[in-house]
C-alpha cells in the first residue's frame, strides 16, 4: 500500500476527503430532512449547506488538503465555489422537486454526489494550493 501511495499521493488526500465529506454530508443532509420538515426547501437547503460547508472547510484545510500556503487565498476561493455549489444545489433541487415532482432527499442527494466528483478536482488544484 505504501508504494501505492507513494506513486499516486492522490489517493490518500482522496481517501481523506472522502471520509471529511461523507461526515459532512451526513450532516448536511441530516439537517436538511430535519429542516425542510418545518421551513421550505430552498431555505433548509441553505441552512444546511452553510453549516456543513463551514466543518468541511477547516477539516480539509487542515487535514487533507494541508499544503495550502495562503489561508485567505484558500478561504475565499472555497466561498466562491460555496457560492455556485450552493446555486447549483438550490435551484436543481427546487427543480427536481417541484417540476419533476422527485423525492426532496433524493434531489438532494444527486446535488450532493455532482458536487463531490468536482470539489475534489477543485480543492487539489486550485482552492488549497
Amino acid at each position: 500500500m505504501t508504494e501505492l501511495t507513494n506513486k499516486y499521493p492522490w489517493l490518500v488526500q482522496f481517501g481523506k476527503y472522502v471520509v471529511i465529506g461523507g461526515g459532512t454530508a451526513a450532516v448536511e443532509l441530516a439537517l436538511f430532512a430535519i429542516l425542510s420538515s418545518v421551513i421550505p426547501i430552498s431555505p433548509a437547503n441553505v441552512i444546511a449547506v452553510t453549516l456543513a460547508t463551514v466543518g468541511n472547510f477547516l477539516l480539509n484545510g487542515r487535514w487533507a488538503f494541508r499544503q495550502a500556503r495562503n489561508l485567505w487565498r484558500s478561504a475565499v476561493l472555497y466561498l466562491i465555489l460555496f457560492g455556485l455549489n450552493l446555486l447549483f444545489s438550490t435551484l436543481t433541487i427546487y427543480f427536481l422537486v417541484e417540476v419533476f415532482g422527485v423525492s426532496k432527499v433524493l434531489a438532494k442527494l444527486g446535488t450532493m454526489a455532482c458536487i463531490v466528483c468536482w470539489n475534489f478536482v477543485l480543492y487539489r488544484k486550485v482552492v488549497f494550493v
